[in-house]
């Protein structure tokens, strides 16, 4: 009875949904190697971690020949960690630079020239990497500028006031210093339609 991750498309981060459920310990986040780890010995093939997991990274297998097969399924998967770490709507920020106080939000407004996305997150609550949509195909080749507004800021109340932000996260397009486009709450990546609409909720903002 083992316990499989696909690091391919895990966000190897030390909020894990499935070692939150795992009942045994079988998966825990080792701090001195900050990865994912497995103790295939505490495993009871339980399945509460796969079930967990949103990004279907985690497998469970109950005899050699399911390990086996989840293994090559795994190593075949042709998605790699550049195609996971790039920034996507809702998830935390792949660099930390991007992510700003609500204080540095009024400048980049009033200098704002062109389009600007600004989503609004909670840094300690944020979506799998594997499930949230990449902006840059938001925007295909039109130029863009796009910062993470933490909540976790004194100014925040007034700036969800001033904007309207009911749910986090929330994504709001401005062309120059003007919202054009307010998208509300999660939008999952591995839904078709929740992922087509959204998209396309952008272009037809920025006149795609």
């Amino acid at each position: 009875m083992s316990v499989l991750v696909n690091f391919k498309i895990c966000d190897n981060a030390d909020v894990c949904s499935g070692v939150e459920v795992c009942p045994t310990g079988a998966i825990f986040w080792n701090a001195e190697q900050q990865t994912l780890g497995t103790d295939n010995s505490k495993c009871t093939s339980c399945g509460l971690c796969a079930d967990a997991c949103p990004a279907k990274a985690i497998a469970v297998a109950n005899t050699d020949e399911e390990y086996n097969s989840i293994k090559k399924s795994f190593d075949d998967d042709p998605r790699t960690l550049k195609d996971l770490w790039v920034e996507r709507y809702g998830a935390s920020p792949v660099d930390e630079a991007i992510l700003i106080p609500v204080s540095e939000t009024t400048l980049l407004v009033e200098k704002n020239t062109g389009f600007l996305a600004l989503e609004i997150v909670d840094d300690l609550d944020t979506a799998c990497l594997i499930d949230s949509v990449p902006i840059s195909e938001l925007f295909d080749e039109i130029e863009y500028s796009h910062y993470k507004v933490t909540t976790r800021d004194e100014l925040y109340g007034e700036f969800s006031k001033a904007y309207g932000v009911l749910e986090i996260p929330t994504f709001l397009l401005f062309s120059n210093d003007k919202v054009i486009l307010k998208v509300e709450g999660v939008v999952e990546n591995q839904d078709p339609d929740e992922r087509k609409l959204f998209i396309q909720k952008v272009k037809d903002a920025i006149g795609l």
